[in-house]
């Protein structure tokens, strides 16, 4: 398959997920309008944003992956990150401490 061939593919994939990964977008550039304006915001409302951020997105990617036709291959990786994401966020909330301590360490790199 040529170059042209994916690039039309794609676009044409792109066309029909365009609201879910608008929304997914949407949904980030929340988070971190959130973040900016209280900048005091406490840990723990931090750390419910991102896991409640996390569990978003990942259901939104999986939605998008099941609302389109796409080849098994480009499906199952979508899947991956959309469970990947609902893992993370249920992960946020399971263990607060060791989130905190994860989102320190991802902020100061």
């Amino acid at each position: 398959m040529s170059l042209e061939a994916h690039l039309q593919e794609g676009e044409q994939t792109l066309a029909r997920i365009w609201k879910t990964m608008a929304f997914r977008g949407a949904v980030a550039i929340a988070f971190s309008v959130v973040i900016v304006i209280w900048p005091k915001i406490g840990l723990s409302a931090l750390i419910a944003l991102f896991g409640v951020f996390a569990l978003v997105s990942g259901i939104a990617t999986i939605a998008g992956a099941f609302s389109v036709p796409l080849s098994g291959k480009r499906r199952g990786w979508l899947v991956v990150e959309g469970l990947l994401g609902v893992a993370v966020g249920v992960a946020v909330f399971v263990w607060p401490g060791l989130s905190a301590l994860g989102l320190l360490y991802a902020v100061a790199a």
